[in-house]
């Protein structure tokens, strides 16, 4: 099992709906942090406040869960990079650290790992992320549960080594993993450094630390757009419901690169299909219009499968 010391501390936020059962007298645990120290912390609402009607949004900690090391790991530090509750099961909490996605019922009376996926590189002979991971470990940069109308509980994972898993949380089992980037690119390769789901659970949208956004459709499992907005690495994308009015008017995209094909005022977006929204390390947020029908600002990935056009 191959781990890896995160190159960077993040802390990770969600909010969760369970009532735990340890017998305190507060409400259920309603916030849920980590951290780079490899602790869970679990919070909640302090109602005692709240029935005097001075509420002061005071929360009190309930749980402190200290993630494992995997055995056999040998360069972990049990830094977590992503944490949300799963929609399908909200007092289950999802949690991602070194190169490992355990769940956490917020619900028992002394919370803990019921479940662990350990993920290993998808091709160990290649470097990934130069001068920041000389060994090549394995680590999760982002996990993001499926949304409610997927119909079933998945879990989309972002690695070091540009890969995509998807994972079935009921099992625990990968049911779909690959490589974002050409096998022919010159190193270093990038990270893929976040992931975010379509409202309807369809496609995936995956940041790369070169700056491209590639967006993947699942049901085919191809890349079938690339975003090009960003000249450094890109941290993190959203999808952005249309009817929020994003124009291609001055000041709305901040890469003047993209006004011209991502906004195209001529041809307003599609009922039903979201804008995107990403941004990155070089101080830019940038829009783009219908990215899951092919439309401008889809940049055009060829029919390669989830390697073609990755490397933009």
């Amino acid at each position: 099992t191959a781990t890896a010391t995160a190159t960077a501390t993040a802390t990770a936020t969600a909010t969760a709906t369970d009532g735990a059962t340890d017998g305190a007298t507060d409400g259920g645990i309603c916030v849920a942090t980590g951290g780079a120290d490899g602790v869970v912390n679990l919070w909640r609402k302090n109602t005692s406040l709240a029935a005097t009607g001075t509420d002061t949004g005071k929360f009190t900690k309930a749980h402190s869960v200290q993630l494992p090391v995997m055995e056999g790991s040998d360069a972990g530090d049990n830094q977590v990079y992503a944490l949300e509750c799963i929609p399908s099961s909200p007092t289950l909490l999802m949690v991602a650290r070194d190169n490992i996605l355990s769940i956490i019922d917020t619900g028992a009376k002394t919370p803990s790992p019921t479940m662990d996926v350990a993920f290993n590189a998808l091709d160990s002979n290649t470097s990934f992320g130069g001068n920041r991971n000389p060994t090549k470990k394995a680590f999760i940069f982002d996990a993001k549960a499926a949304p409610l109308s997927a119909g079933a509980a998945f879990a989309a994972v972002t690695l070091s080594d540009a890969s995509l898993r998807l994972v079935d949380l009921s099992s625990g089992s990968v049911v779909f993993s690959t490589l974002l980037i050409p096998p022919d690119m010159p190193p270093p390769k990038p990270h893929a450094t976040s992931v975010t789901w379509s409202p309807d659970g369809f496609s995936l949208m995956v940041a790369l630390s070169s700056g491209s956004v590639l967006v993947v459709d699942l049901r085919t499992r191809t890349v079938t757009a690339v975003l090009r907005g960003h000249s450094r690495p890109c941290y993190g994308a959203v999808f952005v419901a249309p009817q929020l009015g994003l124009d291609g008017s001055a000041g709305t995209c901040a890469a003047d690169a993209n006004k011209n094909m991502d906004m195209d005022t001529a041809n307003p977006g599609m009922e039903g299909a979201p804008n995107a929204m990403t941004w990155g390390s070089d101080g830019k947020i940038c829009f783009y219009r219908n990215v899951l029908r092919g439309g401008a600002g889809a940049g055009g990935a060829g029919a390669g499968g989830a390697a073609g056009g990755a490397a933009g």
